[in-house]
């Protein structure tokens, strides 16, 4: 009778113990409290983010880190601001060859304002490579105005480029063609009507019988030189 009495209370001392150890919140399982939880959320908001930083007032966009490609204006170009009317040279200073004169030939058109390009050796084609822009076989009177145009452009400090000239295979064939040395193109890059360039170009072309075209899809402008004889 004692030992059931023993072994009872022994029991009921083991379920206390076990229902007193459960009563005891767990260290790793215990909830924070919800106003631990919104301090943390507020204080988290709080700290702006590095990628949504707000601009500062008025900017609209942060600034780009793409520089902006430079110019490619072609050589022998002026800027818009260059042709204003205050600039423009006084063309009567030009000497203007007469139609007796105008036909001499000096083959010096290659030496200072006017440069070659072709679509092989690109700008600065050397004068004597003709294998793509061929400047040796143009006519004399083609010649003699590049003579004119190159003497005059010296003298308002332009700039001209030729792209095309007594080529074969390249352009349209006639009697008065660029096969036949006749015809000659020069780039339009930077020679607009009322400009200085264009103002040059124009004036030289006054002592030769000629026709000039501006082929705008080309970018050139295809300039014929009719012989001396010549009669339209």
């Amino acid at each position: 009778m004692k030992r059931a009495a023993v072994l009872s209370l022994v029991a009921s001392c083991i379920f206390s113990a076990s229902t007193a150890f459960a009563a005891v919140p767990s260290v790793h399982t215990s909830a924070v409290p919800s106003s631990a939880v919104t301090r943390e959320a507020s204080r988290t908001a709080a700290v702006p983010s590095a990628s949504t930083r707000a601009l500062p007032a008025g900017a609209a966009t942060l600034p780009s880190q793409t520089k902006a490609l430079p110019s490619m204006q072609r050589p022998g170009t002026i800027a818009a601001a260059d042709v204003a009317p205050s600039n423009l040279p006084d063309m009567s200073s030009f000497r203007i060859p007469s139609q007796a004169s105008a036909y001499a030939f000096h083959n010096d058109f290659g030496k200072s304002n006017l440069r070659k390009w072709s679509s092989t050796e690109g700008m600065d084609t050397p004068w004597d490579s003709n294998r793509t822009t061929d400047t040796v076989h143009l006519q004399s009177s083609t010649k003699a105005f590049l003579d004119t145009l190159n003497t005059a452009a010296q003298a308002a400090g332009v700039t001209f480029v030729i792209t095309g000239g007594a080529e074969n295979g390249y352009h349209a064939s006639g009697r008065y063609s660029h096969a036949n040395g006749y015809k000659v193109d020069i780039s339009d890059a930077g020679i607009c009507e009322g400009g200085r360039a264009y103002a040059v170009l124009t004036n030289a072309l006054s002592a030769y019988k000629h026709q000039i075209t501006h082929e705008w899809n080309l970018n050139h402008f295809d300039i014929t030189i009719y012989p001396e004889d010549y009669d339209a």
